[in-house]
């Protein structure tokens, strides 16, 4: 089964408010913050109207394009069980370039173990 993926690069400055992450995060499947990658969390300063972000951070969104199908609802599903630090395990090497993005997902014949594809194939437009 191939997914279709659209995966997007974003850095939100210092003093963005907070309120433009939660949009992001709503619309995709996971985030990739790379600054978690150094283990630091983003710091926040208070304002009196609204939260904002303390210091710049860079970041992949992921988000699945496929139509939920009776063919590709299973996998589907699937992906969405698994865990955040899985998915960061399994997608540590995200394509640098934001665009669309496809990916071989199939499960094994005797089990429901998830399996993956070597790598994203961009797809031209």
């Amino acid at each position: 089964m191939e997914f279709i993926f659209r995966i997007k690069n974003h850095y939100l400055a210092k003093g963005t408010p907070w309120v433009e992450l939660d949009k992001i995060e709503k619309q995709v499947w996971f985030l990739s913050v790379d600054i978690e990658d150094d283990e630091m969390i983003p710091c926040y300063d208070d304002t009196e109207h609204e939260v904002r972000i303390s210091k710049g951070i860079t970041f992949k969104s992921v988000q699945i394009l496929t139509c939920e199908t009776q063919e590709t609802y299973p996998y589907r599903e699937a992906l969405l069980d698994i865990g955040y630090l899985e998915l960061r395990d399994i997608f540590k090497d995200l394509p640098d370039e934001s665009g669309i993005y496809m990916l071989n997902i199939w499960f094994e014949y005797n089990g429901e173990e998830l399996n993956f594809g070597d790598d994203f194939k961009k797809l031209c437009k």
